[in-house]
């Protein structure tokens, strides 16, 4: 399954689940969360952007 996204669209990713996240939480939402989730979030994108790395580049060696 192609999803289209590019490696531009993994930092627009970051800031809009970050944000979906404080406003789910509200409150509960403090500094020490936020940077268990950015550290998480940040985990996420770098395996999915390696992903993308390795598979243009298997793509390009087809």
């Amino acid at each position: 399954m192609k999803y289209r996204v590019k490696q531009e669209h993994y930092p627009v990713l970051k800031v809009d689940l970050s944000d979906a996240i404080q406003k789910g939480m509200g409150e509960a939402y403090t500094p020490n969360v936020h940077k268990a989730w950015d550290n998480a979030i940040d985990l996420i994108t770098g395996i999915m952007q390696e992903s993308y790395i390795h598979k243009s580049v298997a793509n390009n060696e087809s």
